[in-house]
């Protein structure tokens, strides 16, 4: 899911997580961890924390803790972030009213867990008390993005143009228009809005420069992407999603030991782990081969372990291993199928093409070709994909 949303929505009004543990208090520690972050932001959250044990029903205070864990959560893919964000909003978690923020806040947690439906009403019930909630329509519209709901997006977004700032608005049209037959439009106008927008935030520009930069992929044009990942990656060179996406289109470009390079130090965080060992593999070299031995075991002991818990929120990139790593086409469309239920993003779309064909059941992928036929999605991969399952006549038509 495009986590990079969640962190704009999160800037403008004030995640791939594992299975977390829910502390019995926000003080209690579970383990000391090695944030990541600066020393001086360690000690502001730090400091807001010991206040809040001062006055435990401060939730001014508690949401202030909450939204920087969250925040960390995301930008570390630590799901103890999120088990520590929820146990500092415990207080108001369960109440039938809690305020207007802790509403918005369950919601940011409970779909970052991949808990669509729950989240969708925590954010109606919030935008029924104030329907004025920037945050609370940023987050539904992510939700309706990666859900394929589309209609549902755009109103949304129309709710946004009256309250949130041109460039936001206009990067997730744009997102919208790439995905429902817009493709170019957007581009161009999300490019203009760019050059007019220089002072916005590091965190507003590096996610618009990533959602361009993923536009202009899916439209077959590989320089003007690569640059613009680059750049936003100057913005921003340790944000999760704008890596994983980069390290996709780098694959795609038979870039493996650029792969390498960004990822060789980032091991947390499984969805770029699968990205390290899927680029070892391309290259191939005896040191990677040997590399990768220890990779897949990692990630398939990662990957029993979320399905012990009973969690689905790593779904994608277990279809991906299975598909990609263990090369076993008939175990992966399934797990590619259930995730498309939930998730209906382009890279959901490609997976369940990519195992359809892979396990010789191209029938599987009907769905996904009507999805694309429906809504008109441009991306030149999976055109290609679609045209070795059905003949030419019959594929959709996305244009470069």
């Amino acid at each position: 899911m495009n986590s990079r949303l969640l962190l704009v929505a999160l800037s403008l009004c004030s995640v791939v997580l594992a299975e977390p543990y829910t502390p019995k208090s926000p003080d209690e520690i579970v383990a000391q961890l090695n944030s990541g972050f600066s020393k001086e932001a360690d000690r502001a959250l730090k400091s807001l924390r010991s206040e809040l044990r001062q006055q435990p029903e401060n939730f001014c205070l508690a949401s202030q803790v909450a939204r920087e864990l969250i925040r960390r959560a995301r930008a570390t893919g630590d799901p103890r972030h999120l088990s520590y964000a929820e146990a500092t909003l415990k207080p108001w978690w369960d109440q039938p009213e809690p305020p207007v923020e802790a509403l918005v806040l369950r919601a940011t947690i409970r779909q970052s867990l991949h808990d669509f439906d729950t989240a969708r009403s925590d954010l109606e019930q919030t935008l029924r008390r104030d329907p004025a909630n920037v945050q609370a329509w940023l987050t539904l519209a992510a939700i309706d993005l990666v859900q394929g709901r589309y209609d549902q997006a755009r109103q949304a977004i129309l709710q946004l143009t009256r309250r949130a700032d041109a460039l936001t608005t206009t990067t997730l049209a744009a997102g919208l228009g790439a995905l429902t037959g817009q493709a170019q439009r957007g581009a161009e106008r999300l490019h203009q809005m760019l050059q007019q927008a220089p002072t916005a935030s590091v965190e507003l520009r590096s996610w618009a420069i990533t959602q361009l930069a993923e536009i202009n992929t899916r439209l077959g044009r590989a320089s003007d992407a690569d640059k613009q990942f680059q750049a936003a990656l100057e913005l921003d060179p340790n944000d999760p999603y704008t890596l994983g996406s980069y390290c996709d289109f780098l694959l795609d470009q038979s870039r493996g030991s650029d792969v390498i390079r960004l990822l060789s130090d980032r091991t947390r965080q499984d969805g770029l782990l699968l990205r390290q060992a899927e680029a070892r593999q391309q290259r191939g070299q005896p040191d990677d081969l040997a590399a990768l031995t220890g990779l897949v075991t990692e990630l398939e002991t990662r990957f029993n372990a979320g399905r012990l818990s009973g969690r689905s929120i790593h779904q994608r990139e277990e279809a991906r291993f299975l598909l990609n790593l263990k090369h076993d086409g008939a175990a992966a469309l399934p797990v590619a199928l259930k995730n498309w239920t939930v998730q209906r993003e382009p890279s959901d779309a490609r997976l369940v093409l990519e195992a359809a064909l892979a396990a010789k059941q191209p029938e599987a992928a009907a769905p996904v070709l009507q999805f694309i036929r429906d809504n008109r999605l441009e991306d030149v991969a999976l055109q290609r994909l679609a045209k070795r399952i059905v003949p030419a006549t019959a594929t959709p038509r996305i244009e470069p």
